[in-house]
């Protein structure tokens, strides 16, 4: 029996791009977890930059905290760090001037 050429093109095409698209969802999963831990850690660390301002300031303006909901993972890291030298609720508000 004679096999068609058109036939093996045929059945190679399909594994081709069964293949392919089993490569993208997998390319896609990769992508979507670590962008889903990018946004978690950044959510964590607006949590806690949130708490210890609370904490030494009380509460602070909705407008405060939307800033800080922008700020990037290194930008909130680097607020982590001069909040600690924060005495008063203007301090944040300049170095969020600085720093955005």
């Amino acid at each position: 029996e004679e096999i068609k050429v058109e036939e093996i093109m045929g059945t190679l095409a399909e594994e081709w791009y069964s293949d392919g698209k089993a490569e993208g969802i997998g390319i896609g999963k990769i992508e979507g977890k670590i962008e889903g831990k990018a946004e978690g850690k950044q959510e964590g660390e607006v949590s806690f930059a949130l708490r210890i301002l609370r904490k030494r300031f009380g509460q602070i303006s909705q407008d405060l905290e939307k800033q800080i909901q922008t700020l990037s993972i290194e930008q909130l890291e680097d607020l982590g760090e001069a909040l600690l030298d924060f005495t008063t609720e203007a301090d944040l508000v300049n170095w969020l001037k600085r720093s955005v």
